[in-house]
């Protein structure tokens, strides 16, 4: 019933996507916030980054249409993202490996690109090929958290 009015939606889907990872970082971050009793930083991150979203929406939006509601989003959630790692650095020793970030940031912009074009089967290898990078490099980061939860047991076991 509906499959005609919406059938031009699934291009836009992706684009708003962009902003979601930020966005999960930056929730992540509230919680050291809340643990060092201070909210000051989570309210001017918040206020800053609602001011570029509509700032920047009333700029791209008469010029890309949704791809500029989806490309304010995801600016205006990075920037809160920045300010709020920023902040942290200065506050408590946070490890952030921001290649490794930037990479997969990098690997999921590429999927929610080439989702939103049809082109056919080379665009659907490349998002399978960007999925098994993305997969790939969270693997890593599991080995070696696994490789050191293992050690540390081991150790606490020696000691009995």
């Amino acid at each position: 019933m509906l499959q005609a009015e919406f059938s031009e939606g699934w291009r836009y889907v992706p684009c708003s996507c962009w902003s979601h990872p930020s966005g999960v970082i930056s929730i992540f971050f509230e919680s050291f916030y809340q643990a060092l009793k201070n909210s000051g930083v989570l309210m001017v991150s918040t206020m800053l980054g609602a001011v570029v979203n509509v700032v920047l929406a009333v700029v791209l939006v008469p010029f890309m249409g949704p791809w500029g509601a989806g490309l304010a989003g995801a600016v205006a959630y990075a920037l809160v993202l920045v300010v709020r790692a920023r902040d942290l650095r200065r506050r408590i020793d946070l490890p952030i490996d921001r290649s490794r970030l930037t990479y997969q940031l990098a690997l999921l912009s590429g999927i929610a690109a080439c989702m939103s074009v049809d082109g056919g089967p080379w665009l659907t290898a490349t998002v399978w090929t960007c999925l098994a990078l993305l997969a790939t490099s969270d693997m890593t980061v599991l080995t070696t958290s696994t490789r050191a939860v293992t050690e540390i047991l081991a150790r606490r076991n020696e000691g009995r």
